[in-house]
């Protein structure tokens, strides 16, 4: 199942979450802080896709695949900071290879 798949049911016109997470400010130090402060892989790995949703940008498999694949905190992290600004999934690698 495609990450966005298990949130099709959100409606993000009346949540309020998603309607902070629209201010760029918030959005930046939020996701920005939760990469610097876990050292979880995995917890990371998950906050592109969760920027991506937030922005109502499309997840493919690919990235969630990439992402999870992943051990790399440092890699990780940089993710996160491309993901702010990423106008799709592609400028979040668009410097690296495949591992």
């Amino acid at each position: 199942m495609a990450y966005a798949d298990r949130h099709d049911d959100h409606d993000a016109a009346s949540c309020p979450l998603t309607l902070l997470f629209g201010h760029e400010v918030f959005r930046r130090a939020y996701f920005q802080r939760a990469a610097e402060e876990t050292s979880d892989s995995e917890r990371i790995a998950e906050l592109i896709p969760d920027l991506f949703l937030v922005r109502e940008m499309e997840v493919p498999d690919a990235v969630g695949d990439r992402l999870t694949a992943c051990r790399d905190l440092g890699r990780l992290r940089a993710w996160v900071v491309r993901a702010l600004d990423a106008t799709d999934s592609a400028d979040v690698f668009m410097l690296e290879q495949p591992a």
